[in-house]
């Protein structure tokens, strides 16, 4: 069973997802809609939403998962790199992640200022932790994502 986490409403009801309410790729698959705004702090403008997308990676039977938005830098790779953060993937290399999107037809070009000088960026170099991973976990945990959450996701992500 495949699980899609649509997460690409820019404006809440600007009909961005074709009004999709279920997987176009049918019944047997889980279709999950997280709408998310994308103009001033990505972080704090969708808690809701981001702890409803955490739910959702916390759970094995979602497994495998797919999730997107309209382009995949902004929301899509706001998640990438608090998930891949958590699981200690050096900041380096979710730089290198996130310069990819400029391979695609984004509008645009992406540089690494798009990562620091965001609200979840911010956010995570203020919390405790002495390594990118750590400070990940605190700031998900403070943020209001529960610690079984996060310790379930780490699991279920990381390699054995």
């Amino acid at each position: 069973r495949l699980s899609l986490v649509g997460s690409e409403m820019c404006i809440r009801d600007s009909g961005e997802t074709g009004q999709i309410t279920s997987s176009p790729l049918g019944s047997d698959i889980n279709y999950y809609s997280c709408p998310m705004e994308w103009r001033g702090n990505t972080f704090d403008d969708n808690k809701e939403e981001i702890l409803h997308v955490f739910s959702i990676l916390s759970k094995p039977e979602n497994y495998p998962i797919i999730f997107h938005c309209n382009i995949g830098t902004d929301r899509t790779g706001m998640i990438s790199f608090l998930v891949n953060a958590l699981l200690g993937v050096s900041e380096e290399d979710l730089y290198k992640d996130y310069l990819f999107s400029n391979l695609g037809a984004i509008g645009g070009t992406r540089k690494i200022t798009g990562i620091t000088k965001s609200g979840y960026y911010k956010a995570i170099m203020e919390a405790d932790g002495n390594t990118l991973s750590e400070k990940t976990y605190n700031c998900l945990s403070d943020f209001g994502v529960p610690k079984t959450q996060l310790d379930s996701i780490i699991e279920i992500l990381s390699e054995k």
